[in-house]
């Protein structure tokens, strides 16, 4: 109230006689009346601002205004004694610019004008006003009464003060006058009122004892020194919090009222207007603070000295302070080293409160775009906008406060998000963005709406443009829009602009643009470190990569749902290759890995081995690192694998195959057939590892290196082995079972030719495969007899297995089935042995356990086993004679010689040795019959074997006749058979003469 005020005695016991009152926003106005009646005075109540709080202290000194005071005063107001009787007192209604009405306090006073009474008394009407604080200091400054001043600081604290000196110099113009707001200014620069920001180092300890008396105390704490900022700073704190405290934790949208579907913003223009021009007032005078601030290395006199607007001895007042030549006054003198250091300690102090004023100012900038940006928003009606968003997006806008859009997580993305509705509209409108939109957003909001943005949408709307119009015309607007999104590509929404590209056949841009847009999210190229940071960075590339792949999967797969957009087959093979042609041109490995691994998802596995040789190189170095062999030590089998795995490395064989890489092919196939078995989709049967051993075998053979194939065929064969030894366990063919440890071993992976042999098909009595293994291994084992004992365990075995009278007839059709695979091998098949055991079987000599000769033995046995003795040689009569011949020679020393001596193994051994030789005529006739007659003048070589045969059958006879002369008629018969084949092969051999 423009009136001196005298503060009334709490003590006083006299009575008031009230004749009229009102009350307002915390303030009660009394009217007393003097004791004749003749005048009246004003009694104001109301809360003390100023006063120190009660209580006690606990020993520790508070300095006044240090807290906001509680209590209530009463004063009276001197000077304004109104004539006559006061009839009435009403508060003039002021609404408050944000709509509402707070209770009189130092954190409001900036929200609410003063207070204004109407007092209507017996002789007229007096107008009242209630100053607030900063009206009070405003009052002080116009006066520059320099010691009310201090006294004010004292009362209400430096904080406080320093944010009422604020409030006066960012004012708006007119509101206060220039001269006040100018030493408004010096007062909050100057250290003498508001102090100066030190790094504390209270003597006072934690148990309430000095520090710094007395002798070294080891037990003491030591108390680190602690940042204590200036009042100045402490009122630029109180400030911005005031001033944003209406909006801060607010929402920006809320829903409208009876339409929850849509949203408003709570704030008007008007009030985002007046709060942005505080923020923007106040932005602008800490810049200027900042630049006048001297250094803590210059001299330290007060910022407004020189300023002329105190008088001399008020100037040095406002001005002096404590000034560096005085550091450490009133201690007796203190050491260099304690001065240097306590100076050290303010210049980190004041180092530590400039920084912070930065923040600060960045923030108060920050929070004026913001409002910028919402004011511009609710002008162009905000609630469309919004739903124009997709609607995970409008949920994250539409819960966001002030706080979150100005330094929030996610105020960035949420802002562009509107931004780009509002632009989006514009260029809907108009078919770009217009200048005068783009210019005030960029002048108006710069954090949110940088220069890049400016130059992306208008980009967009060229590719607008381009969409409507001729295919020559929107060519050329097409490679401008891309152009200038190349310079831009972090400000692009490339979830907006690649699907633009692609429907204008731009597909250089659907791929360059969004490698581009991840080189600039990784211009560290994070992307090629390990660990979490390189993770996170392939992330963000691959984020950006994705928009290229949604392109692609689109033109591969066949969704015909937009029927406006539809293409035919032919237009989506040429886009497709185009697509193709301008991505395989990147040197960006990242980018090549995503594609190559979803165009193998895709099924492009044909697309991919048509690449040339540079693109071809970056799929093979992909493949191996995809498929697990980049790492794989050599001579090491690959770990196992999953399907994926697989699949990649069966096309890096194929991608060897189509480059002519035949060995490196096999090589892959070779690392897939050995590679470790494990659970789940990573095991791998035997079956599949034989079909890799087969197909790196047939790209050896292509490849041609002998070593190679020779290796690969010998590991395709033990492969075999182990598939039939398996097959046979699980199926249940052997009669002997193996441990289940063993079974699951067996399929674990490839197994070693000793281990097969040894504890496998030898414990399993698979003797034809025992036989086989010998025959492939070609290791020497006729020592020891044990191929021979394989050979009698492999008979034995059929004819135990074989019905009563049938035991010949299985074990010929052993002999024949097994021989023809180990024919080539003597070791393997001892043919001799193999034909005394069937002839021993065929007169009851064999096994021991038999009944001597079995009448139910199949007539003709001799017959049958040289049958099966000619087929097991496959057809090679004279291997067979031989053997026979062996057995002939033996006797009564050698290996079975005794059984060989008796007649009936010796005619059983001719008779089935007559079968041979007639054999051996029919085929010598066979040749000779179907040659053309220069054949039959060149067949000396038949010749010769006919004649060789003669002299054996001569020999043959001669060895029956001595049977005969024993007294075996079927010895005769032998003899004679002999003796006319004999005459027959001489015949054939004459022909040739």
């Amino acid at each position: 109230m423009n009136t001196p005020m005298r503060r009334l005695d709490p003590q006083s016991t006299s009575s008031v006689h009230v004749t009229s009152g009102t009350y307002s926003n915390g303030v009660l106005l009394l009217s007393e009346s003097f004791s004749d009646q003749r005048a009246t005075k004003l009694l104001a109540v109301g809360r003390d601002l100023s006063a120190p709080p009660l209580g006690p202290m606990h020993g520790l000194y508070m300095m006044p205004g240090q807290f906001s005071s509680l209590r209530e005063s009463v004063v009276e107001l001197e000077d304004c004694h109104i004539p006559g009787d006061a009839m009435a007192i009403v508060p003039v209604p002021s609404d408050s610019l944000w709509g509402e009405r707070y209770v009189e306090n130092l954190s409001t006073q900036h929200l609410q004008p003063r207070q204004q009474f109407v007092l209507v008394s017996t002789t007229g009407v007096l107008e009242l006003e209630r100053r607030r604080p900063v009206d009070i200091l405003q009052v002080l400054l116009e006066d520059r009464a320099t010691e009310r001043v201090e006294e004010f600081f004292r009362v209400y604290g430096p904080g406080e003060s320093a944010a009422m000196c604020l409030m006066l110099i960012i004012s708006p113009i007119g509101s206060v006058p220039t001269a006040v707001s100018q030493m408004a200014q010096q007062v909050f620069e100057s250290q003498h009122f508001t102090g100066e920001p030190m790094m504390s180092d209270s003597g006072v300890s934690g148990y309430g004892q000095d520090s710094s008396a007395g002798a070294f105390n080891m037990g003491r704490p030591v108390l680190e020194p602690q940042f204590k900022s200036s009042g100045a700073h402490e009122g630029l704190c109180l400030f911005v919090a005031r001033l944003v405290r209406p909006v801060w934790e607010k929402q920006i949208l809320v829903p409208t009222k009876g339409s929850p579907g849509f949203v408003q913003c709570p704030f008007s223009v008007l009030q985002l207007e007046s709060l942005e021009q505080s923020l923007r007032g106040l932005q602008k005078y800490l810049a200027s603070y900042l630049k006048r601030r001297p250094s803590r290395s210059s001299s330290r006199g007060g910022y407004a000295e020189g300023r002329g607007l105190w008088s001399a001895r008020e100037n040095q007042a406002v001005a002096g302070g404590v000034m560096w030549d005085t550091l450490g006054s009133g201690r007796g003198g203190l050491e260099d080293g304690d001065a240097q250091a306590k100076r050290r300690r303010l210049e980190d102090a004041a180092t530590m409160e400039e920084r912070s004023v930065r923040l600060v100012r960045a923030c108060v900038g920050r929070a004026a775009e913001g409002l910028y940006l919402l004011r511009t928003l609710l002008q162009h009606h905000v609630g469309r906008l919004v739903a124009r968003l997709p609607d995970a997006i409008k949920a994250q806008v539409t819960t966001l406060s002030f706080r979150e859009l100005v330094c929030g997580a996610h105020g960035e993305e949420a802002a562009s998000h509107l931004i780009s509705a509002l632009v989006s509209e514009h260029i809907a409108a108009a078919g770009g963005v217009s200048d005068d939109l783009a210019a005030r957003l960029s002048s108006g909001c710069p954090s949110y709406f940088k220069e890049e943005d400016r130059v992306f949408y208008k980009a967009s709307g060229l590719l607008q443009q381009a969409e409507s119009s001729d295919p020559e015309r929107a060519a050329g607007l097409t490679q401008e829009a891309l152009r200038m999104l190349m310079q831009v590509p972090g400000a692009c929404s490339l979830g907006q602009v690649v699907p633009q590209l692609s429907h204008l056949g731009c597909y250089e841009g659907v791929v360059n643009l969004p490698i581009k847009a991840a080189g600039a999210l990784d211009p560290g190229n994070m992307a090629a470190r390990p660990g979490t940071e390189g993770d996170n960075a392939r992330a963000r590339r691959e984020t950006c990569y994705s928009h290229t792949i949604s392109v692609l999967r689109f033109l591969v797969s066949s969704d015909d749902s937009d029927k406006e957009n539809r293409m035919t087959e032919e237009q989506r093979l040429k886009n497709k290759k185009a697509l193709l042609k301008a991505a395989m041109r990147s040197e960006d490995t990242f980018f090549l890995e995503v594609l190559f691994r979803e165009m193998i998802a895709l099924g492009l596995g044909a697309d991919l081995l048509q690449l040339d040789s540079k693109a071809a190189r970056h799929l093979e170095a992909y493949l191996r690192k995809a498929g697990g062999l980049a790492g794989a030590s050599p001579g090491m089998a690959l770990a196992p694998l999953g399907a994926s795995q697989v699949e990649h490395l069966e096309l890096l064989a194929k991608v060897y195959v189509s480059l002519g890489s035949f060995g490196s092919a096999a090589q892959v196939h070779m690392a897939l057939a050995e590679r470790r078995n494990g659970p789940g989709e990573m095991s791998v049967s035997l079956e599949r590892r034989c079909r890799h051993f087969e197909e790196a075998a047939l790209q050896a053979k292509s490849h041609g290196d002998v070593g190679l194939i020779d290796d690969i065929d010998a590991k395709l064969t033990i492969s075999r082995f182990q598939k039939r030894i398996a097959e046979r366990l699980y199926s249940g063919a052997s009669e002997h079972r193996l441990q289940p440890k063993q079974l699951e071993e067996l399929r674990e992976g490839p197994k070693g030719i000793s281990e097969l042999f040894n504890d496998y098909a030898r414990q399993a009595e698979m003797w034809d495969l025992c036989l086989e293994i010998v025959g492939f291994s070609m290791q020497d084992l006729d020592s020891s007899g044990v191929v021979a004992g394989l050979w009698d365990w492999y008979l034995l075995q059929g004819v135990r297995q074989a019905q009563r009278g049938s035991d010949l007839e299985e074990a010929c059709s052993r002999v024949e089935a097994l021989g023809v695979k180990l024919s080539t091998s003597d070791q393997a098949f001892p043919m001799e042995h193999v034909l005394l055991r069937l002839h021993q079987l065929a007169i009851g000599a064999w096994p021991e356990d038999s009944e001597g000769v079995q009448q139910d033995q199949p007539r003709h046995s001799e017959q049958r086993i040289a049958t099966a003795a000619v087929q097991a040689a496959k057809g090679s009569t004279d291997k067979v004679r031989r053997a026979y011949d062996d057995l002939l020679r033996r006797r009564e020393g050698d290996p079975f010689g005794r059984e060989l001596q008796r007649s009936d193994m010796r005619l059983q051994i001719l008779q089935s040795l007559l079968q041979v030789v007639m054999r051996a005529k029919i085929g010598i006739q066979e040749r000779y019959e179907g040659g053309d007659l220069s054949a039959r003048l060149s067949w000396s070589r038949e010749a010769r074997e006919a004649g060789q045969l003669a002299e054996a059958c001569e020999r043959y006879s001669g060895q029956a006749a001595r049977l005969h002369g024993i007294g075996s008629a079927p010895a005769e018969h032998v003899s004679s058979s002999f003796k006319e084949l004999q005459g027959e092969l001489e015949a054939i051999v004459a022909r040739y003469r």
